[in-house]
């Protein structure tokens, strides 16, 4: 396995220029430190973008910046998955949809397992039970199997990221495209390191990026000390257990 845990340990306080290059080749994973806007992810070469951007008003330019990553990324046909918050919700449509390469096809739902789970949003005077994943396609459309929009799963995980979710709705996703292999996935806001980890279960070349040095080292341990195992049929593994997450 590969041994790249100090490197960019090193470099936390700062975002290198070009971003850092690290491959965990036992994963098939790459990884990067540094801006997405700066990244040498080649044009038309990512067929999922799955990912959850912070949510708060002072990170409403990473939405400007997926849109272009996306936009240039992206292969024709590929899909974008991101997680939204609801207070800033137009202001993130908005953002994405100046990537005029994209088109919007549809919001999913996601919400607990547990009926009684919900968020205060104190400043609309509401309780929310349900988190928006937006869904865009670089057209042409290549899908045709029918992706239900309602997905129920267990709590979040905050073990690795304070601001961590489950792998269960984005497993759900990767199991309902159907797309043929090879396919390349990538999360340009990697966070704690969940999708590297649930790509990596499954099989899939993965992406990931971020500007802190400490998801990079985190989703890099996390890597290293995977015990992989086979995938299920149906595209349930370890990574959630398939009674963890259900659509309606």
């Amino acid at each position: 396995m590969d041994n790249i845990i100090d490197a960019p340990r090193a470099s936390l306080g700062g975002i290198p220029s070009p971003p850092v290059r690290y491959d965990i080749s036992h994963a098939q994973a790459t990884l990067y430190h540094g801006d997405i806007r700066d990244t040498e992810i080649a044009p038309n070469s990512l067929d999922i973008i799955l990912t959850d951007p912070p949510y708060p008003k002072e990170f409403l330019h990473c939405w400007d910046a997926l849109a272009t990553f996306a936009q240039r990324t992206l292969k024709p046909g590929g899909h974008l998955f991101a997680m939204s918050g609801h207070v800033w919700l137009p202001q993130v449509l908005a953002a994405l949809d100046t990537a005029t390469d994209l088109r919007y096809n549809w919001m999913l739902s996601m919400g607990p397992l547990n009926e009684g789970a919900h968020t205060n949003i104190g400043r609309r005077i509401v309780r929310s039970t349900w988190k928006p994943i937006l869904w865009y396609i670089k057209p042409p459309s290549s899908i045709h199997e029918q992706l239900s929009d309602n997905i129920r799963v267990g709590r979040k995980d905050k073990r690795y990221h304070f601001w961590g979710q489950g792998a269960g709705s984005f497993e759900f996703i990767l199991g309902s495209l159907k797309r043929p292999k090879p396919y390349v996935v990538c999360d340009p806001f990697l966070g704690g390191g969940t999708t590297a980890i649930l790509c990596a279960q499954l099989g899939i070349p993965f992406i990931g990026c971020d500007i802190d040095a400490q998801c990079i080292a985190t989703t890099t341990e996390r890597l290293n000390t995977l015990q992989l195992t086979l995938p299920m049929e149906g595209g349930t593994d370890a990574a959630t257990d398939s009674r963890d997450v259900i659509a309606i």
